[in-house]
């Protein structure tokens, strides 16, 4: 016989011997002449045996239920239901003087069922006692002007939220085009430029024309997401293929329905005038639509 049943067995004859025949004292009522646990004293007996073999029941006077709220910077919020699994990344630039220069990052790290509308969430900054509402953004899913919609977040999204204004006027989703804006506006952080290659959009063109290998190989030559101004020495139907298809709306044009066109990452912009949050040991708080709590920032 294991030495685990030996173990279970003797701890029930002692819990049967204790209520049946347990020695006197003032936690024990005598009902009839057998001894048995007063009230008091069996709600503590169980309570004893639960917290040392049932350490994992979730209840109301538990503290790892689900309802339970935390204090942060002497105000007290429930938890969210998406409580640590959209949190404060890391790469803040917090320290900026200009505010469009000044950004936090947000992670989504919690395997999220569906994905999460953000807009609408808010940012308390404890040391000026002020919030700022998340913004909505656009998904540059056609070369049209996009009004601004729900900013919806996935398992896996990256959400830069920088205090000054878009410098294309909009917050948005990042998209594999999107590096043509990077030549001629500042992001920051800077864009990763992740263009289609140009000697795979030339041989994919359905006005392939090649003139003695001149555009092709001036194509091959071109960086990655990079617009041409000035082109006047190429062959004109050369030129006519490179300033339509070497830009940011051309790309869209050709690119939209490519499963990998949306990136997993987000710019939102916040559209202030000055730096936010310049205050050194401060606390930088993330509230979902209830204002419930969802994540801190100590820095």
């Amino acid at each position: 016989m294991k030495a685990v049943h030996i173990f279970l067995i003797f701890l029930f004859i002692f819990i049967f011997a204790f209520f049946n025949f347990g020695g006197k004292g003032s936690n024990f009522d005598s009902i009839q002449g057998n001894l048995t646990l007063n009230p008091k004293a069996r709600e503590t007996f169980f309570q004893n045996i639960a917290s040392n073999f049932l350490p994992d029941i979730a209840s109301r006077e538990n503290p790892t239920y689900v309802d339970r709220k935390e204090a942060v910077v002497g105000k007290t919020f429930s938890k969210s239901v998406f409580y640590k699994k959209i949190v404060f990344g890391s790469g803040h630039n917090i320290a900026a003087e200009d505010p469009l220069e000044e950004f936090i990052v947000l992670d989504v790290v919690g395997d999220l069922v569906l994905p999460v509308r953000i807009d609408g969430w808010k940012i308390f900054y404890e040391k000026s006692d002020k919030t700022y509402k998340i913004p909505k953004s656009i998904k540059k899913t056609s070369p049209v002007l996009e009004e601004p919609g729900e900013t919806i977040v996935s398992s896996g999204d990256r959400i830069v939220i920088s205090s000054g204004t878009s410098p294309i006027g909009q917050s948005l989703k990042i998209h594999k085009c999107l590096g043509y804006r990077e030549q001629f506006q500042n992001f920051n952080p800077v864009i990763k430029r992740s263009c289609p290659a140009p000697k795979a959009e030339f041989l994919q063109s359905s006005t392939f024309i090649d003139t003695g290998n001149v555009c092709r190989d001036f194509v091959e030559s071109l960086p990655l997401c990079t617009s041409l101004r000035n082109s006047e020495s190429l062959p004109a139907s050369c030129r006519d293929f490179v300033q339509t298809v070497f830009t940011e709306s051309g790309c869209i044009t050709r690119h939209h329905n490519d499963p990998d066109f949306l990136l997993p990452e987000w710019r939102l912009f916040l559209d202030q005038e000055e730096t936010l949050w310049k205050e050194s040991k401060s606390v930088i708080i993330l509230l979902d639509e209830h204002d419930n709590l969802v994540d801190t920032l100590v820095y």
